[in-house]
């Protein structure tokens, strides 16, 4: 990635013939990226309840359902089929089965990491 930020960098300074801008331009594109990210996680963890996990899932099936608009009807079908199957794991797995398991699992989920009687607790004796 900052090989990629370093070409485009270099593309705009060739190409606008100037120092500031190359650095101004995309900074005036990432910051506003970023502040959206963090007040959108704000937003879902404080106000929503949500955490950033689900948040995301929820943005990225709505994206997806958004090609239900696309004349295309294999577009749409593929589009809503996905926003399903996000939808899905974010709601479903993420939110309910996976806790689930671990509960059920306990400390052999981190089996061979962690063998048996050598939990956390075990190390802040």
């Amino acid at each position: 990635m900052p090989l990629v930020s370093l070409a485009i960098t270099l593309i705009l300074g060739l190409l606008l013939r100037s120092i500031v801008a190359p650095v101004m331009l995309p900074a005036a594109v990432v910051l506003p990226f970023a502040a959206s990210l963090g007040i959108a996680a704000l937003v879902f963890t404080h106000v929503l309840g949500f955490g950033v996990i689900t948040a995301a899932g929820l943005v990225l099936a709505g994206t997806f359902a958004a090609l239900a608009q696309i004349p295309d009807v294999t577009v749409a079908e593929v589009g809503i089929a996905v926003a399903i199957g996000v939808l899905v794991d974010t709601l479903l797995v993420r939110s309910l089965q996976v806790p689930a398991l671990v509960t059920l699992l306990a400390e052999r989920t981190w089996w061979p990491a962690r063998a048996a009687g050598t939990g956390r607790a075990e190390h802040h004796r």
